[in-house]
């Protein structure tokens, strides 16, 4: 099992990778594929980096997520899942309203939501990977191995 994660997590960072990449260097033209004005387009170039940084934690939160829902430990899985929206909900309602922001503080609110959920996630998969560690000292397996 641990085995396969490591190479879901490999894949999923190198797709992420090129994926950041790929839309960095033609973040350009992102805008104009999706019909925006000229000047909204320059808007999208700004701040689509942003958004960017946060495609490698994503990956590692959906590779998470899954693998909690495969083992059975479905609430866990949940968790991660919906951290992302209601964290999202809340940093919209505070860092806009943070002077030193103002506006960019709703663009940041995304970003910043999924690299809380990727902390969360970081710290759970962590958390059951310690919980299976006496099981295999003892030479026993768990069920999801």
């Amino acid at each position: 099992m641990k085995q396969m994660r490591k190479l879901a997590y490999l894949s999923s960072g190198a797709i992420a990778a090129a994926c950041m990449a790929g839309l960095f260097l033609t973040r350009g033209f992102v805008g104009v594929v999706f019909g925006a004005s000229e000047t909204t387009n320059l808007e999208v170039a700004l701040y689509l980096p942003l958004f960017l940084l946060t495609l490698l934690p994503l990956a590692y939160v959906r590779i998470t997520t899954a693998f909690l829902y495969a083992t059975e430990k479905s609430a866990l899985s949940y968790l991660l899942v919906y951290a992302e929206p209601v964290l999202i909900f809340i940093l919209l309602l505070i860092l806009p309203q943070i002077p030193a922001f103002g506006f960019v503080g709703v663009w940041l609110s995304v970003p910043a939501a999924q690299l809380l959920t990727w902390c969360v996630a970081v710290f759970v998969k962590h958390r059951v990977d310690a919980a299976y560690r006496p099981a295999e000292a003892h030479g026993t397996k768990m069920c999801a191995e």
